[in-house]
């Protein structure tokens, strides 16, 4: 996909048109719960996930979407490995030795903090 992207980006004729603004509140991604999770955690400036500028506002955006899409019993873990990130270390708990986190517990951690920072 990434490929065929940058094939059909660098291929267009009319430059004008190049425009790589992600919306996020205009995207498929803002009605999808792990794009909304995943838009939170790659642009958290507290965290070392690569791959976007780091941006508190959009962070905050993304786990707030991921927050209202999925509500408060969200029981689903681990995404994007967040079980191995140290600033999760306090929301660990552990079932047959091995390290879950609740995704609905770290993006309302990081969005606390993001938003009292």
């Amino acid at each position: 996909m990434k490929k065929s992207f940058k094939v059909l980006y660098f291929n267009c004729k009319n430059d004008i048109s190049r425009n790589l603004d992600y919306i996020f509140n205009k995207s498929k991604t803002y009605n999808e719960k792990r794009g909304s999770f995943a838009w939170g955690l790659w642009h958290d400036p507290d965290l070392n996930k690569s791959g976007c500028t780091k941006n508190k506002e959009k962070a905050i955006e993304g786990y707030s979407r991921f927050m209202e899409l999925v509500g408060e019993n969200y029981g689903e873990t681990n995404w994007y490995n967040i079980n191995n990130i140290p600033s999760f270390n306090n929301l660990i708990y552990t079932v047959r030795h091995k390290k879950y986190v609740k995704v609905y517990d770290a993006a309302k951690q990081r969005l606390d903090a993001l938003k009292n920072s």
